[in-house]
This record gives structure tokens, sequence and C-alpha cells, in this order.
């Protein structure tokens, strides 16, 4: 049995209060299972792309694979100010403190100066 090698994605979008109708064509490719069988992969359409993904993205008008449209995982999106408090916070619990970022920040087990 043949397997396709393309499939056509027919929608519509909306873009600029107007609704239009696409079509598009994307390319399939395949790898060889283990065990036998293939698996199928879709090959990317975006500007030079045609990276093997296994998912597409239809964050615009066409779907890309998540680098061709720029998203990224969430601990990505955080601003850097949040991870790194939340950071903060985790080690100031792991010794032993409060959450609070208004107390003094514990002493290290063991610190010279943890009996003062």
């Amino acid at each position: 049995m043949a397997l396709p090698e393309r499939v056509e994605l027919r929608y519509r979008v909306r873009q600029g209060g107007e609704w239009q109708d696409v079509t598009e064509t994307v390319r399939l490719t395949y790898t060889a299972c283990n065990y036998g069988g293939r698996r199928p992969w879709f090959l990317c359409s975006g500007a030079g792309c045609g990276r093997r993904v296994a998912v597409l993205y239809g964050a615009g008008k066409y779907f890309l694979r998540r680098h061709c449209y720029g998203l990224a995982y969430e601990i990505k999106r955080e601003a850097l100010e949040g991870w790194l408090r939340d950071k903060a916070l985790r080690i100031r619990q792991r010794l032993g403190g409060s959450a609070s970022l208004i107390e003094l920040f514990p002493r290290e087990p063991g610190d010279a100066l943890a009996h003062l």
C-alpha cells in the first residue's frame, strides 16, 4: 500500500477582520520503526525550513513548526525577573527560610556566622 506524500489542509482564518479561505499542502516523510512499519512526519513549509516535525502549530495563517513561529516553552516565556525570583524562593525554602523576600535570607547550615 502506498503511503501519502502530502496532506491538503483546507480551513478559514480571520486576518484584519475578514475571513480568508486557505488551502495548504503539507508534505510528509516517513521513518522506519524498530519493530516494523513506518512513522509519518510533517515537513514544515516555513520559509527555507523543511524540517521534519511531529506537530505543526496554527499560530498564524499557515501551520508551521514551533521555531518558525517563534513560539517558546512556558519557562522561556516567563520574564527573567520572575524566573530568578522563583529560584530565590526555592533556595530560601530549601535552607529553612520563609518564602517572603522581605525577611533576611537564611544562612547556610554550617556557616561560621550562623550562630550570631
